[in-house]
Protein backbone atom coordinates (compact mmCIF):
# COMPACT_ATOMS: atom_id res chain seq x y z
CA UNK A 1 0.00 0.00 0.00
CA UNK A 2 1.17 3.39 -0.83
CA UNK A 3 1.23 6.49 1.56
CA UNK A 4 0.37 9.09 -0.72
CA UNK A 5 -0.13 9.94 -4.09
CA UNK A 6 3.69 11.57 -3.91
CA UNK A 7 5.07 8.39 -2.04
CA UNK A 8 3.61 6.64 -5.13
CA UNK A 9 4.85 8.35 -7.56
CA UNK A 10 8.48 8.53 -5.86
CA UNK A 11 8.59 4.61 -6.10
CA UNK A 12 7.22 4.36 -9.71
CA UNK A 13 10.15 7.05 -10.67
CA UNK A 14 12.56 4.46 -9.81
CA UNK A 15 11.00 1.99 -12.10
CA UNK A 16 11.05 4.23 -14.62
CA UNK A 17 14.71 5.79 -13.96
CA UNK A 18 15.97 1.76 -14.40
CA UNK A 19 13.54 1.30 -17.53
CA UNK A 20 15.32 4.55 -19.37
CA UNK A 21 18.73 3.95 -18.30
CA UNK A 22 18.72 0.49 -19.90
CA UNK A 23 17.68 2.19 -23.48
CA UNK A 24 20.48 3.54 -26.30
CA UNK A 25 20.61 6.94 -25.41
CA UNK A 26 18.59 7.91 -23.14
CA UNK A 27 18.34 11.69 -22.63
CA UNK A 28 15.92 14.45 -20.56
CA UNK A 29 15.67 16.34 -23.70
CA UNK A 30 14.18 13.69 -25.88
CA UNK A 31 12.10 12.59 -23.34
CA UNK A 32 8.44 13.60 -21.92
CA UNK A 33 6.38 12.87 -19.44
CA UNK A 34 2.49 13.43 -19.68
CA UNK A 35 0.37 13.73 -16.32
CA UNK A 36 -3.15 13.15 -16.15
CA UNK A 37 -5.06 15.65 -14.02
CA UNK A 38 -5.83 15.83 -11.39
CA UNK A 39 -4.57 12.94 -9.24
CA UNK A 40 -1.93 12.20 -11.70
CA UNK A 41 -0.40 15.42 -11.72
CA UNK A 42 1.62 14.62 -8.04
CA UNK A 43 2.80 10.93 -9.69
CA UNK A 44 3.93 12.78 -12.88
CA UNK A 45 5.65 15.08 -11.40
CA UNK A 46 8.17 13.05 -9.34
CA UNK A 47 8.61 10.66 -12.32
CA UNK A 48 9.95 14.09 -14.11
CA UNK A 49 11.78 15.07 -11.45
CA UNK A 50 13.66 12.19 -11.01
CA UNK A 51 14.20 12.00 -14.79
CA UNK A 52 15.04 15.84 -15.29
CA UNK A 53 12.74 15.91 -18.20
CA UNK A 54 9.68 18.21 -19.01
CA UNK A 55 6.36 18.18 -17.65
CA UNK A 56 2.98 18.49 -19.78
CA UNK A 57 -0.70 17.16 -18.65
CA UNK A 58 -3.19 15.78 -20.96
CA UNK A 59 -6.83 16.04 -19.67
CA UNK A 60 -9.37 13.04 -20.71
CA UNK A 61 -12.60 12.16 -19.32
CA UNK A 62 -14.72 9.69 -19.27
CA UNK A 63 -18.36 9.08 -21.44
CA UNK A 64 -21.06 8.06 -18.51
CA UNK A 65 -23.76 5.68 -19.20
CA UNK A 66 -27.00 6.61 -19.81
CA UNK A 67 -28.88 6.91 -16.14
CA UNK A 68 -25.38 6.06 -14.67
CA UNK A 69 -22.81 8.53 -15.39
CA UNK A 70 -20.52 6.56 -12.87
CA UNK A 71 -20.49 3.77 -14.94
CA UNK A 72 -17.96 4.88 -18.03
CA UNK A 73 -18.78 3.77 -21.21
CA UNK A 74 -15.52 5.55 -22.84
CA UNK A 75 -13.61 8.50 -22.74
CA UNK A 76 -12.73 11.66 -24.73
CA UNK A 77 -9.39 13.13 -24.89
CA UNK A 78 -8.49 16.88 -25.36
CA UNK A 79 -7.32 16.24 -28.59
CA UNK A 80 -10.61 14.49 -29.94
CA UNK A 81 -9.82 11.24 -29.66
CA UNK A 82 -12.61 9.20 -28.20
CA UNK A 83 -12.96 5.42 -27.25
CA UNK A 84 -16.00 3.57 -26.58
CA UNK A 85 -16.71 0.44 -24.85
CA UNK A 86 -18.51 -1.50 -27.33
CA UNK A 87 -19.17 -4.55 -25.17
CA UNK A 88 -21.05 -2.19 -22.70
CA UNK A 89 -23.92 -1.36 -25.50
CA UNK A 90 -25.09 -4.50 -25.15
CA UNK A 91 -26.17 -3.93 -21.12
CA UNK A 92 -28.73 -1.73 -22.28
CA UNK A 93 -32.12 -2.84 -24.13
CA UNK A 94 -32.05 0.38 -26.18
CA UNK A 95 -28.71 0.95 -28.61
CA UNK A 96 -30.24 3.78 -30.60
CA UNK A 97 -30.76 5.73 -27.39
CA UNK A 98 -27.70 4.56 -26.03
CA UNK A 99 -25.83 5.89 -29.25
CA UNK A 100 -27.57 9.09 -29.24
CA UNK A 101 -26.68 9.94 -25.43
CA UNK A 102 -22.77 8.96 -26.58
CA UNK A 103 -23.14 11.41 -28.84
CA UNK A 104 -24.05 14.28 -27.26
CA UNK A 105 -21.78 13.81 -24.11
CA UNK A 106 -18.77 13.62 -26.51
CA UNK A 107 -19.38 17.05 -28.04
CA UNK A 108 -19.86 18.89 -24.63
CA UNK A 109 -17.14 16.92 -23.12
CA UNK A 110 -14.67 17.32 -25.83
CA UNK A 111 -15.26 21.30 -25.07
CA UNK A 112 -14.84 20.96 -21.62
CA UNK A 113 -11.06 18.75 -21.94
CA UNK A 114 -9.60 21.66 -24.34
CA UNK A 115 -11.08 24.84 -21.98
CA UNK A 116 -9.78 22.40 -18.69
CA UNK A 117 -6.32 21.91 -20.47
CA UNK A 118 -6.14 25.72 -21.40
CA UNK A 119 -7.00 26.55 -17.82
CA UNK A 120 -4.66 24.40 -15.59
CA UNK A 121 -1.55 25.62 -18.50
CA UNK A 122 -2.70 29.53 -18.02
CA UNK A 123 -2.51 29.03 -14.07
CA UNK A 124 0.70 26.34 -14.29
CA UNK A 125 2.73 29.47 -16.13
CA UNK A 126 3.35 27.29 -18.92
CA UNK A 127 4.26 29.51 -22.05
CA UNK A 128 5.89 27.00 -24.17
CA UNK A 129 4.33 23.25 -24.35
CA UNK A 130 7.18 20.72 -25.33
CA UNK A 131 6.99 19.25 -28.69
CA UNK A 132 5.76 15.40 -28.72
CA UNK A 133 6.84 14.23 -32.05
CA UNK A 134 9.49 11.59 -31.79
CA UNK A 135 10.25 11.84 -28.30
CA UNK A 136 9.87 9.02 -25.55
CA UNK A 137 6.59 9.98 -23.96
CA UNK A 138 5.81 9.10 -20.19
CA UNK A 139 2.00 9.15 -19.55
CA UNK A 140 2.15 9.12 -15.57
CA UNK A 141 -1.13 8.35 -12.95
CA UNK A 142 -2.08 7.85 -9.44
CA UNK A 143 -3.91 4.45 -10.67
CA UNK A 144 -6.04 2.57 -14.04
CA UNK A 145 -8.86 0.99 -13.46
CA UNK A 146 -10.93 0.18 -16.45
CA UNK A 147 -8.31 2.08 -18.47
CA UNK A 148 -11.08 4.13 -20.83
CA UNK A 149 -9.73 7.79 -19.88
CA UNK A 150 -5.78 6.25 -20.19
CA UNK A 151 -6.39 4.62 -23.50
CA UNK A 152 -8.23 7.92 -25.05
CA UNK A 153 -4.76 9.71 -23.62
CA UNK A 154 -2.39 6.95 -24.71
CA UNK A 155 -4.27 7.54 -28.49
CA UNK A 156 -4.13 11.19 -28.43
CA UNK A 157 -0.02 11.20 -28.23
CA UNK A 158 0.42 8.47 -30.66
CA UNK A 159 -1.91 10.59 -33.14
CA UNK A 160 0.42 13.52 -32.30
CA UNK A 161 3.74 11.57 -32.99
CA UNK A 162 4.81 10.44 -30.24
CA UNK A 163 8.30 7.80 -30.54
CA UNK A 164 8.10 5.80 -27.62
CA UNK A 165 4.94 5.57 -25.93
CA UNK A 166 5.18 4.22 -21.93
CA UNK A 167 2.45 3.93 -19.40
CA UNK A 168 3.91 4.19 -16.11
CA UNK A 169 0.84 3.34 -12.87
CA UNK A 170 1.57 2.29 -9.26
CA UNK A 171 -1.64 -0.04 -9.79
CA UNK A 172 -3.72 -1.53 -12.50
CA UNK A 173 -5.68 -4.70 -12.25
CA UNK A 174 -4.53 -7.60 -14.24
CA UNK A 175 -7.10 -7.62 -16.72
CA UNK A 176 -6.77 -3.63 -17.52
CA UNK A 177 -3.06 -4.05 -17.38
CA UNK A 178 -3.50 -7.20 -20.51
CA UNK A 179 -5.91 -4.78 -22.68
CA UNK A 180 -3.92 -1.46 -22.18
CA UNK A 181 -0.49 -3.64 -23.10
CA UNK A 182 -1.69 -3.18 -26.49
CA UNK A 183 -1.97 0.61 -26.14
CA UNK A 184 1.70 1.34 -25.57
CA UNK A 185 5.13 -0.08 -26.23
CA UNK A 186 6.05 -0.25 -22.80
CA UNK A 187 3.85 -0.37 -19.38
CA UNK A 188 5.16 -0.38 -15.91
CA UNK A 189 3.19 -0.91 -12.92
CA UNK A 190 3.89 -1.62 -9.23
CA UNK A 191 1.41 -3.49 -8.46
CA UNK A 192 -1.18 -5.67 -11.05
CA UNK A 193 -3.99 -7.12 -8.63
CA UNK A 194 -6.10 -10.01 -9.89
CA UNK A 195 -8.61 -8.64 -7.49
CA UNK A 196 -9.48 -4.93 -7.67
CA UNK A 197 -12.15 -2.83 -5.80
CA UNK A 198 -10.83 0.87 -6.64
CA UNK A 199 -7.72 2.63 -7.00
CA UNK A 200 -8.35 4.47 -3.30
CA UNK A 201 -8.14 0.96 -1.65
CA UNK A 202 -4.09 0.89 -2.77
CA UNK A 203 -3.35 3.69 -0.49
CA UNK A 204 -3.32 4.97 2.84
CA UNK A 205 -4.44 8.40 1.65
CA UNK A 206 -6.07 9.07 -1.44
CA UNK A 207 -7.69 12.78 -1.20
CA UNK A 208 -9.16 14.30 -4.02
CA UNK A 209 -6.42 16.31 -5.36
CA UNK A 210 -7.76 19.89 -5.77
CA UNK A 211 -6.77 22.29 -8.09
CA UNK A 212 -4.76 24.20 -6.20
CA UNK A 213 -2.62 20.69 -5.56
CA UNK A 214 -2.21 20.03 -9.04
CA UNK A 215 -1.21 23.51 -10.14
CA UNK A 216 1.64 23.68 -7.62
CA UNK A 217 3.06 20.27 -8.19
CA UNK A 218 3.31 21.39 -11.86
CA UNK A 219 5.12 24.24 -10.84
CA UNK A 220 7.53 22.39 -8.55
CA UNK A 221 8.42 19.98 -11.40
CA UNK A 222 8.63 22.37 -14.12
CA UNK A 223 11.06 24.62 -11.76
CA UNK A 224 13.32 21.83 -11.13
CA UNK A 225 13.42 19.78 -14.60
CA UNK A 226 15.63 20.56 -17.26
CA UNK A 227 15.27 21.23 -20.83
CA UNK A 228 17.01 20.48 -23.47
Amino acid sequence: MFVDRQHAGKLLAEQVLQYVNQREGFSPGTTLVIGLPRGGIPVAAEVALTLGCPLDLLVSKKIGAPDNPELAIGAVSSGGVVVLDEQICHWFGDPERWLQAQVAQKERLMRETRALEDQYIQRAGIRERPDIKGKLVIVADDGVATGMTTMAALRTLREKGAGELVLATPVIPHDTFKKMQHECDKLIALSVPYEFLAVGYHYQDFHQVSDEEMIASLRRALSGTVRK
